[in-house]
């Protein structure tokens, strides 16, 4: 007798009959928006950490961080912004 649970051409997920196309197809889109999401938050730090950059070269703004790191980090940012656009891109 076959389990009722799981059957060979479906898939129950949380009570949640999904076919296994379905699944996949939920699967990429998940992954896909979360991966914007991350980009867009990413995006908005590297602008505040730019804007904090040129505050404290310009002498407007005062850190206990030196420009340095702040820049390193700024730099981080840009490249993980890029290596999830190219995911997303499926390169």
């Amino acid at each position: 007798m076959k389990n009722p649970q799981l059957h060979s051409d479906n898939y129950y997920i949380q009570g949640v009959n999904l076919y296994a196309g379905s699944f996949c197809l939920l699967y990429f889109q998940g992954r896909f928006f979360l991966n914007q999401r991350a980009i867009a938050l990413t995006q908005e730090l590297i602008q505040f950490k730019t804007r904090i950059l040129n505050q404290m070269l310009t002498c407007t703004s005062f850190t206990f961080n030196f420009p340095l790191l702040i820049d390193h980090i700024r730099r981080e940012a840009i490249f993980f912004v890029k290596q999830l656009q190219r995911l997303q891109r499926r390169e």
